[in-house]
């Protein structure tokens, strides 16, 4: 089941996409964000003393796989080639300031495992931050970006108000009395 806190968007940085094409993982099931130090150990007297070496951070995200998603695809190439992507990642909610939260950094994937079962086909991204992330706000997001995958709406409609199937539906030439004549002898 995808979480609904957060929302992903990933997009190849060495391409020239539109906004519109960049990768949503809308379909983000699991995911986090790590922050961690590299430790120095210095060994005095018996006595083991730490010390910062360096900071890292990283980003996992689980995904639900979609074969054939140029999205996809694009981050499968930036593994397959060590390219870098740009990830945002938003708290779905804004907050009492009236924006959406969030975070950026130019990632370089360390890992992308498809796998599948009888319940589930996904997608695992580790993703290594480049230098550092950088916190952020935005008033407003895209709406789609919150239709799960892209997945359409079905609107209340009348009984007999539209035949035919979903995708392709149309309007009913003559709605249908509920009243039913009796036309035996």
């Amino acid at each position: 089941m995808a979480q609904k806190n957060y929302l992903a968007v990933v997009r190849p940085a060495e391409t020239d996409l539109d906004p519109v094409e960049s990768l949503l993982l809308a379909d983000l099931q699991e995911g986090g964000h790590t922050i961690e130090n590299d430790l120095a150990e210095i060994v005095r007297g018996g006595k083991t003393d730490y010390s910062p070496n360096a900071m890292s951070e990283s980003f996992k995200l689980t995904i639900g796989n979609v074969p054939g998603d140029k999205g996809i695809e694009a981050v499968k190439h930036a593994v397959q080639t060590g390219g870098q992507l740009r990830i945002w990642l938003y708290e779905r909610n804004k907050r009492a300031d009236g924006k959406h939260h969030g975070m950026f950094g130019y990632v370089v994937p360390e890992s992308f495992e498809m796998s599948f079962d009888d319940e589930s086909d996904k997608i695992e991204l580790s993703l290594k931050v480049k230098w550092n992330t950088a916190e952020g706000a935005e008033d407003n997001l895209p709406k789609e970006w919150f239709e799960a995958a892209g997945a359409p709406t079905v609107e209340y409609e009348k009984f007999g108000e539209k035949v035919g199937t979903f995708e392709n539906q149309k309007k009913a030439s003559v709605v249908s009395d509920s009243r039913t004549e009796d036309h035996s002898m």
